[in-house]
């Protein structure tokens, strides 16, 4: 019979939690017929938080129905089995006959982002997410954000958002994210890089560094902009910024972007990363 809620009486998470056993799992994923579409990489990441131990108390429950049909938690259940490590989880048992009906509402609430979940202005977040991506991390997670934001890199980031930067060309995620890199890598000194940032957000541009006028034509201008889609151009627009503020106070006057020049931008970016957090891609 369903109760009415009182939270006097109501379980904890912790009287709620059972622990699965990779014995227990495989026995759980035996029964898995009318489930959604698996998806390998939402199981693999799991797999992956629990190996680093970030696997902890969830109150988002698994579903069994009495007869031991799984309707919520494959991916879980396979992480477990794939990593041999036991984890908590709040089991709920469900009638046969409800099976459609509990299915048919699973997972329709509005997800949170990192943003939500380490409460910080997504401004800062996206251009580490960015990085990390780039570095090779498909789908960073906010723990793995977290070490960044905690770091100099979201210090950086911090103190570039609290600036009311005008125009899309500076506000853009590739272009924080280069700032960080450049400042992280040694090529331009943190206080040099905000003197740019204050010229770049006051007067014209013909007041701006040189190197920065040519970096906002080519990105802005239809008759010289880069003819480029997608992930591509993200790339372009990092590794064109970071080559403004590597050659800010040198004599050049144009952006070329060479095979080698690309790749010290991404030794730069790798460099940076694994100072902060040498095993951010385990």
């Amino acid at each position: 019979m369903t109760k009415v809620f009182n939270i006097n009486t109501a379980r904890t998470l912790d009287e709620s939690l059972s622990i699965i056993t990779p014995s227990v799992a495989k026995e759980i994923s035996q029964n898995n017929p009318n489930n959604r579409k698996f998806r390998m990489h939402i199981a693999q990441d799991y797999a992956r938080q629990m190996r680093l131990n970030r696997w902890g108390k969830s109150p988002e429950a698994i579903v069994l129905t009495k007869s031991g049909i799984l309707v919520n938690g494959q991916h879980r259940i396979w992480a477990i089995i794939e990593t041999g490590i036991s984890c908590t989880a709040d089991v709920v048992v469900i009638e046969d006959k409800d099976f459609d009906s509990v299915f048919e509402i699973l997972d329709q609430g509005a997800s949170r982002s990192a943003s939500d979940i380490l409460k910080i202005d997504s401004k800062q977040i996206l251009p580490i997410n960015y990085l990390l991506r780039c570095a090779g991390l498909k789908k960073p997670k906010p723990q793995d954000l977290k070490v960044f934001i905690e770091s100099p890199m979201g210090e950086i980031l911090a103190q570039a958002c609290s600036i009311k930067l005008k125009g899309k060309v500076w506000k853009h995620t590739c272009f924080k994210a280069a700032l960080a890199i450049s400042i992280l890598s040694g090529a331009i000194t943190k206080e040099r890089t905000f003197e740019v940032l204050n010229q770049l957000n006051g007067g014209s541009i013909n007041d701006w560094p040189v190197i920065f006028s040519q970096l906002y034509i080519q990105l802005t201008d239809p008759a010289k902009q880069l003819k480029i889609n997608g992930r591509s151009f993200e790339n372009d627009w990092f590794a064109r910024s970071v080559y403004s503020f590597v050659n800010v106070d040198k004599p050049t006057k144009t952006i070329r972007l060479s095979k080698s020049f690309n790749q010290e931008v991404k030794n730069m970016s790798m460099a940076a990363l694994y100072a902060i957090n040498p095993d951010f891609l385990e």
